[in-house]
């Protein structure tokens, strides 16, 4: 059994120890590919996986890095696994005997709930438990599924961090596949959630609005495209369709990449002088 594990980091200096963690906890044959956004090209640390460096100032959103990697995976099995988690020694051999050839995805641990944070945001609120349950949410912190299951619905990439495990979870719903958390002693999660108390160039926020305008207004099963409704989605987690709120304001970035435009190029007279046309 192979299995390809994905990493997008957001300015983390513990890294290496994270991969180095789930190295050397995982008894299968694992390939670790890590997208790095960082404002140095570490890849003389990682010589031993698959390194990829973008800029600390891209504003490609994290979302769409895991969904093109998701595309383009070829190994039995994929992890998905943010960079402040640790895994616990031979996690894959529990985790594979107990998916077996079930249609489902192992996300998160112990007994997880949603909970409404404030008028607009949801989070993941977790108590411990030694089994696995279904709660049919997907914590981006750890996923772990076959890889033929991540082709059977898609990956939120027009989110760039707030909604992602929302997005998923509904995602995953619709298309029939149920997530079991795993034991609470599957991993450690170390909370260092750099994406959150740094400064970040991309909106957290970005279409986070497109993402509760489906959970409140959405009729999305007409001509049978889902198996399960967002309606039926709400019920299973108790919440209430009335009291989703959209956010205030749009926070969306651009559409292109700030740092391919031409006006890049242009040497310090930017800076000096004033600049109406890049031919």
């Amino acid at each position: 059994m192979k299995i390809s594990a994905v990493i997008y980091s957001y300015k983390n200096k513990n890294l290496r120890g994270i991969v180095d963690s789930l190295i050397s906890n995982t008894a299968s044959d694992i390939s670790v590919n890590i997208y790095d956004q960082h404002p140095i090209d570490r890849k003389e640390k990682f010589l031993d996986i698959n390194y990829t460096h973008v800029f600390w100032d891209k504003i490609k959103s994290p979302c769409e890095y895991k969904a093109e990697f998701l595309i383009n995976n070829s190994d039995d099995y994929v992890l998905i696994l943010s960079d402040d988690v640790v895994v616990s020694k031979n996690w894959d051999i529990k985790l594979i005997d107990f998916i077996k050839d079930k249609n489902i995805i192992v996300s998160g641990m112990g007994n997880s709930v949603i909970k409404k944070t404030n008028n607009f945001y949801y989070e993941i609120e977790s108590t411990y438990s030694d089994q696995f349950l279904i709660s049919n949410i997907a914590n981006t912190n750890f996923m772990f599924a076959h890889k033929d299951i991540w082709n059977k619905f898609s990956y939120p990439y027009y989110l760039k961090y707030h909604g992602e495990w929302l997005g998923l979870s509904l995602n995953a719903f619709r298309q029939n596949i149920d997530i079991y958390s795993a034991p609470s002693d599957i991993y450690s999660d170390l909370g260092e959630r750099t994406i959150e108390t740094l400064y970040t160039p991309f909106s957290k926020d970005h279409k986070y609005n497109k993402l509760m305008s489906d959970l409140k207004f959405g009729e999305d099963n007409e001509n049978n495209k889902y198996y399960r409704t967002s309606a039926q989605f709400l019920n299973f987690h108790n919440i209430d369709r009335e009291a989703i709120n959209l956010l205030p304001y749009e926070n969306n970035d651009v559409l292109y990449e700030p740092t391919n435009l031409n006006f890049q190029d242009v040497d310090h007279r930017k800076f000096l002088e004033r600049v109406n046309r890049i031919s």
